[in-house]
């Protein structure tokens, strides 16, 4: 923006002039939001993104949004989205994971897909490591593959087991990492160590850049764009759901004799809040 500004047009440098100013606040103003507050149509913001090289104002706002979630921390996040119109939140933040689901579909194409579900079926154990909000992803997806699979280890977070769970892995094994900007570096680090120790790895991150990728050639890709302070884990919650549903699928009969045995044993195992079993 700042190397083309001396060849943009007078409105268009107005239009510079308020990105410049309050790229934060912008990355989260409509079109016309921010036409009124730089006094400009919408017309010239239009013409002013594709000028910078942008396709059009939802791609250079993308790109905003983009470069926010990765330079600032939550608490300056939701500062800069503290101007979104309050009445439009609710339609804006559903729109906006709506959007993202349907990238994802883009940016994980069936082939790819395939390969990662015949890379789970083919695992002799399936391991899943994440930290802090990653880590919801990685319980999820532990729930649902051990129920397929029977194979699967979530990853302890207590510092003196990770030695302990490396000793166990093997190459004949598959290691899911999940993490994603701001990239947490013990994650990277455990994914490291595996992958020396030959194991294979299942990257879940968010683009061809994330420094996980550089493990594997299968991984799974994902938008993580909100329109708050937090990433929004709606995609990728998609993607665990399809894979999820293509392994139950390739394992019929082996999940439902699985699931008839995980309900005989949760109803002994198991007790209501009343009645025997109490202390």
């Amino acid at each position: 923006m700042r190397d083309r500004y001396n060849h943009l047009t007078e409105t268009q440098r107005k239009v510079a002039d308020f990105f410049l100013k309050k790229e934060d606040a912008a990355a989260f103003l409509t079109i016309d939001r921010l036409a009124a507050e730089a006094g400009v149509s919408a017309a010239s913001i239009t013409r002013f993104a594709t000028e910078i090289g942008f396709s059009g104002y939802p791609d250079l706002q993308k790109a905003l949004r983009l470069n926010l979630q990765q330079r600032l921390n939550p608490t300056q996040r939701l500062q800069s989205s503290m101007g979104i119109e309050d009445n439009s939140l609710f339609s804006r933040s559903f729109q906006k994971d709506m959007e993202n689901i349907n990238e994802a579909i883009k940016l994980n194409p069936t082939p790819m897909l395939e390969s990662v579900v015949q890379l789970l079926l083919r695992a002799q154990n399936v391991y899943i490591v994440a930290y802090r909000s990653s880590y919801s992803l990685a319980s999820y997806f532990y729930v649902i593959l051990e129920q397929i699979l029977g194979n699967v280890n979530l990853v302890n977070n207590l510092e003196n087991m990770k030695a302990e769970t490396l000793l166990r892995m093997t190459k004949r094994d598959v290691l899911i990492s999940i993490s994603f900007p701001r990239y947490n570096q013990q994650t990277l680090d455990f994914t490291k160590l595996a992958y020396d120790r030959g194991v294979k790895i299942l990257p879940i991150s968010d683009s061809l850049s994330a420094p996980l990728i550089q493990y594997s050639d299968v991984y799974l890709i994902s938008p993580f764009e909100s329109m708050s302070f937090y990433n929004s884990y709606v995609p990728v919650m998609s993607l665990i759901n399809a894979l999820s549903t293509e392994l139950a699928a390739a394992l019929k009969e082996e999940v439902k004799e699985r699931l008839t045995l995980i309900d005989q044993m949760s109803d002994t195992v198991y007790y209501p809040l009343t009645g025997h079993g109490q202390s």
